[in-house]
């Protein structure tokens, strides 16, 4: 069996749901304690569809990475914030991978290009309490044409520089604590 949740359709739009949908089929495959929470305040505008589509496949290469590098993980946190303009994923877990760069893929990378892509912001890092936690903030204004634009459709097909910069300093969107 793959260590990796299962990828969705490109081409079709992807909706809320499927992020939850996507917690669960994590969760079901266990053997970690998954803790998923969504907030959405009544007054949000429906999410645009390059934003759930990076959200997506952000958590998709977030819960793959715990498979593989932090299998030992027995509590994985899950946290969709919705903001007025935007919209905050933390996915945390207590396993012990190697962290940065320890991995020899481009996972981390991916997330940061396509949070760069989108005027977001992202850190990945331990915190004080020796959890593994990635942070992005994506803002909520991308028009849904740019999922046709080279650009994107690169980024969002996988296709990612061997190299890219990395690192857990403070962003503006990620370095609160959620609530």
């Amino acid at each position: 069996s793959s260590t990796a949740p299962s990828p969705i359709d490109p081409a079709r739009v992807v909706t809320p749901a499927d992020l939850e949908a996507l917690v669960s089929e994590f969760r079901q495959a266990g053997p970690a304690q998954v803790n998923w929470r969504c907030t959405e305040p009544p007054d949000c505008e429906p999410l645009a569809s390059v934003t759930t589509l990076a959200l997506h496949r952000i958590l998709r290469e977030a819960l793959t990475n715990i498979r593989r590098h932090a299998a030992s993980a027995q509590v994985v946190s899950i946290a969709l914030e919705r903001q007025a303009v935007g919209v905050l994923l933390q996915v945390t877990d207590d396993g012990r991978g190697g962290g940065l760069g320890s991995g020899g893929g481009t996972g981390l990378a991916g997330i940061r290009e396509r949070v760069e892509l989108l005027h977001g912001d992202c850190t990945f890092g331990r915190d004080p309490a020796g959890r593994w936690v990635v942070r992005v903030w994506l803002p909520n204004n991308q028009p849904n044409a740019d999922l046709n634009s080279a650009e994107v459709r690169t980024c969002f097909g996988w296709s990612w520089p061997t190299t890219i910069s990395c690192s857990a300093e403070a962003s503006p969107h990620c370095s609160r604590p959620m609530t």
